[in-house]
C-alpha cells in the first residue's frame, strides 16, 4: 500500500509542477512518466480483481468464428501468444502497452505539442482509479477505450471511415466500444455550428 500512496504523491507532484516546466522538460517528464506507469502494468502480478480470471481465460479460450462469445481479439492474442509458450504474463504485458500506446497517442493528438499539457493530462489519467487502475482490471474493455478515445481526432477531423474503422478495431478488443458511433452520430446532430 505504501508503494502506491507514494507514486499518487509523485503523480500529484508532476501535476503540480508540471505547468511551470519549459515545454522540452515537460516532454522528457511526459515521456518517462508513460515509460515508467506502462512498465508498471507491464510487470505487475496478482494486480486487479479480473487477474486470476483472466489467467484461467488465458489458458482456454480458443479462437472460434462461430462462437464470438469473447471478442475476437482477445481470443487471437491468446491463441498466437500460446503457440510461441508464453505465460499469461505476456498477455497482460501485451494489453498493457498497447493501451498505453493508443492512450499516449491521443495524448499527444490533444495536447498538439504542448508536452505542459499532455503531462497534465496523462497524470490525471493515472491519478484517476477509474482509469490506469481500471486499466489493471478490465484490460479488454480499456483497450477498447483507449482506441476508441486515439480514433476520436478523427470526428474532429471529419474523417468518418477512419474513426468507424478505428471503432471497429476496438470493438473487435470488446464489443461494448460500438457505442462510440454514437459520437460521431452527435457531432453531426450540433446545428450550431457547422460540422462535418
Amino acid at each position: 500500500m505504501l508503494f502506491y500512496i507514494l507514486l499518487f504523491l509523485m503523480l500529484f507532484l508532476i501535476l503540480m509542477l508540471a505547468p511551470n516546466l519549459k515545454n522540452k522538460d515537460a516532454e522528457i517528464v511526459y515521456k518517462v512518466l508513460v515509460v515508467f506507469m506502462t512498465a508498471l502494468a507491464v510487470f505487475r502480478n496478482n494486480i486487479g480483481l479480473d487477474y486470476y480470471e483472466y489467467q484461467k481465460l488465458y489458458d482456454i479460450v480458443q479462437f472460434d468464428i462461430d462462437n464470438l462469445r469473447i471478442e475476437p481479439v482477445f481470443s487471437l492474442i491468446c491463441e498466437l501468444l500460446r503457440y510461441f509458450d508464453f505465460k499469461s504474463q505476456m498477455m497482460f504485458a501485451v494489453y498493457a502497452v498497447a493501451t498505453m500506446f493508443f492512450i499516449y497517442k491521443g495524448c499527444n493528438y490533444y495536447s498538439k505539442g504542448n508536452y505542459r499539457v499532455g503531462l497534465i493530462f496523462i497524470a490525471v489519467y493515472f491519478l484517476n482509479n477509474m482509469f490506469w487502475l481500471g486499466s489493471l482490471n478490465l484490460i479488454r474493455q480499456f483497450l477498447a477505450i483507449a482506441i476508441v478515445f486515439y480514433a476520436s481526432k478523427y470526428i474532429f477531423e471529419c474523417k468518418s471511415k477512419k474513426f468507424i474503422t478505428w471503432t471497429a478495431v476496438a470493438a473487435l478488443c470488446h464489443y461494448s466500444a460500438l457505442i462510440a458511433l454514437s459520437f460521431y452520430l452527435i457531432n453531426k446532430i450540433d446545428i450550431k455550428r457547422k460540422t462535418c
